[in-house]
């Protein structure tokens, strides 16, 4: 009974490995898969830790945060690489060192509400700075079916 119930559970999790893609260096195919001692397909132990954010390997893909004064305010522009898109379920987030959390947003979506199809914009009065924090991206690059995230540290003064 505990075997058996320990099998579909290992076969279950194998599956949905499978559906998602995933493999501990980071390929998205489907052999960093090995057998166990009862012939059910089992991820490698490697692959059920929680694996730390690696670098991007083509510098400069990552969404860029910038900033340009207009009168009393500054505009904050998150820009991505032409083809790429700005979740808009996980709209970019900039948490301030004092905890304040700005959100930046498009003024519109694509029909299926899953990404930002204007700038993703937010305006703050000068007043408010300096803003350092981090600001943490989710977005999808061009042909991805599956978005990533991207953080960066930020300073305006």
């Amino acid at each position: 009974m505990m075997q058996t119930t320990l099998r579909r559970s290992a076969v279950g999790l194998a599956a949905i490995l499978l559906i998602a893609g995933c493999r501990p260096d980071g390929d998205s195919s489907p052999q960093g898969l090995t057998g166990d001692t009862v012939g059910v397909a089992m991820p490698s132990a490697i692959a059920l830790r929680v694996q730390p954010r690696m670098q991007d390997a083509e510098t400069g893909r990552d969404p860029q945060l910038v900033h340009t004064t207009i009168g009393d305010s500054v505009r904050l522009e998150v820009i991505v690489q032409v083809g790429d898109q700005i979740n808009a379920f996980q709209p970019p987030i900039l948490t301030t060192d004092n905890g304040r959390r700005l959100v930046l947003r498009g003024s519109a979506i694509t029909a299926d509400s899953a990404y930002f199809t204007t700038p993703v914009t937010l305006t703050v009065e000068r007043t408010a700075l300096p803003i350092r924090g981090r600001l943490v991206t989710s977005y999808c690059r061009a042909g991805e079916k599956l978005c990533r995230s991207a953080t960066q540290d930020v300073v305006i003064d």
